[in-house]
């Protein structure tokens, strides 16, 4: 048995869904460090469940990434732009977000972003380090 999990992450508290086949959706309400994300998913996955995990891009998508992935089975990363139709309904909050992330995550439906290694991220932030100094020096010598 799947548990299958959808995360609407804010800036001041994170909304989770949890969908399992057969059984009634769980909603909690958390705060939006990762500890808290760490001791509700090792809750969930006590059962002895396969417990996958979703949520939406953002700027802090790898840090979350790389620090749930050892709590859970499965994370994929969504790509919100291809999920207009969540966003065209009339009625929309958290717990409904999270909500469909579990259940199109559950038959396989999510639109999911390639979500690279750490070290290829830690080696494109590198990258964009730099150029963003190079431009800055430019800029400066132009004066």
């Amino acid at each position: 048995m799947s548990k299958y999990i959808g995360f609407d992450i804010d800036c001041k508290k994170v909304v989770a869904c949890v969908v399992e086949k057969g059984k009634r959706d769980i909603y909690e309400t958390m705060g939006p460090d990762v500890g808290s994300m760490r001791k509700f998913l090792l809750a969930q996955k006590q059962s002895g469940a396969r417990v996958e995990l979703a949520f939406e891009i953002s700027g802090q998508a790898g840090f979350i990434y790389d620090s749930l992935l050892d709590c859970v089975d499965e994370v994929k990363v969504v790509n919100p732009s291809k999920m207009t139709w969540i966003y065209r309904t009339a009625k929309k909050n958290d717990r409904i977000d999270a909500r469909k992330m579990a259940v199109l995550m559950s038959i396989g439906e999510l639109p999911c972003v390639y979500m690279p290694s750490k070290e290829v991220r830690q080696w494109r932030q590198t990258i964009l380090h730099r150029r963003t100094i190079v431009g800055k020096v430019v800029q400066a010598k132009n004066r």
